[in-house]
């Protein structure tokens, strides 16, 4: 097996909220703000995304070997100056709302 280990940092926005992280369009979990999560996938090419409610993150296609751990971080793209224009990113730019980025 193989592991994807995705952290989750404190940010303003979303602060009381969980996001549901998905490997290949399925639900594998949630993380909530300040916390780690640790999924176990098999080894090959997979797809990450991160969602809250209609909103995403940017979709995440990654290779992972056997005893692979890949770390990864996800968070709100709606942070300082943004805060003003948030409802933007809610509305039309929904898949934008969160990031998800590698971080090994």
């Amino acid at each position: 097996m193989a592991a994807l280990r995705i952290r989750r940092p404190i940010q303003f926005a979303d602060l009381i909220r969980k996001y549901r992280l998905f490997v290949d369009d399925v639900q594998m979990g949630e993380i909530r703000p300040d916390s780690e999560i640790e999924i176990q996938v098999t080894p090959g090419t997979h797809c990450v995304l991160a969602r809250i409610d209609w909103c995403s993150s940017n979709s995440l296609q990654i290779e992972i070997e056997q005893g692979q751990v890949f770390d990864l971080e996800v968070g709100s793209n709606i942070r300082g100056w943004r805060m003003y224009i948030g409802f933007i990113y809610v509305f039309f730019l929904r898949s934008q709302y969160l990031y998800l980025r590698c971080t090994s």
